[in-house]
């Protein structure tokens, strides 16, 4: 699944939130967005995904406008998993997740056995199978969020759109959720702002201000002269040992 931003700019009454993005998402590659607060990580996820269109600039989804697309089309190809994803709630967990399959289902095509067990499969992925029956309004945040993956996963999308994924969630639902993005057969597009968590990405875009200021592998992109420049702290790199990626350790630069 190939995604690409052309010259990708967005304004709000007159103020530049992205500008001139140019971005070419690999297919099954792991790629995280990452900057400061306020640089345009969640923004150009939206436009990424369709819910919002480019005032200048376009979104390809497998070489096609992305706006030029249905709704249904564009939901059977990709998921977006937003920080205040909302839920009504009055519905069972397994009735929220069942919501992913809707783009599949017509008056021609109605719920099917192998829909349910899509369900039941997503729910077991982010842990929460035991979970099915209770009510939304009695989970945590952090339990919600699973559940919102678990959504995102039973349409079966050939991409995925996080933002900020570990939001509420523990340490070891974190790290829970970043071993089951990292064996997904998926192409992936996740927001972070841990960067120690970015370092296990294919690749980083780094935003800045609303442009993208660096595109490569997580070595190339997370220098000390980046950091200090966009992020304003030192790094220490740390390599420990039995541990494949290394570990960053932050200063607040003078």
């Amino acid at each position: 699944m190939k995604l690409v931003a052309d010259d990708v700019t967005f304004w709000v009454r007159g103020q530049y939130l992205l500008e001139g993005i140019d971005l070419t998402v690999h297919p099954g590659e792991k790629l995280g967005l990452i900057g400061p607060n306020g640089s345009g990580k969640s923004t150009l996820l939206r436009l990424l995904a369709g819910l919002d269109k480019p005032k200048r600039g376009r979104v390809l989804l497998n070489e096609r406008d992305i706006s030029r697309l249905s709704r249904r089309d564009v939901a059977r190809a990709l998921a977006l998993v937003e920080q205040q994803a909302t839920t009504d709630a009055r519905i069972e967990v397994q009735q929220a997740v069942s919501l992913g399959r809707t783009p599949f289902l017509s008056p021609l095509r109605p719920w099917r056995d192998e829909d349910a067990r899509i369900v039941a499969r997503a729910l077991d992925a982010v842990g929460m199978g035991h979970l099915a029956a209770r009510r939304w309004q009695t989970l945590s945040g952090g339990e919600r969020q699973r559940a919102h993956l678990a959504r995102a996963l039973a349409q079966q999308p050939g991409l995925l759109l996080l933002d900020e994924p570990t939001n509420h969630l523990d340490i070891h639902h974190q790290l829970a959720l970043f071993q089951l993005i990292e064996h997904l057969p998926l192409t992936v597009v996740v927001a972070l702002h841990d960067l120690n968590q970015a370092l296990a990405c294919d690749r980083l875009a780094l935003l800045d201000r609303g442009r993208l200021v660096a595109v490569g592998a997580p070595h190339e992109v997370l220098t000390a002269a980046r950091l200090r420049q966009t992020f304003g702290v030192h790094a220490d790199i740390l390599h420990l040992p039995d541990e494949p990626l290394p570990v960053m350790r932050f200063r607040q630069a003078v």
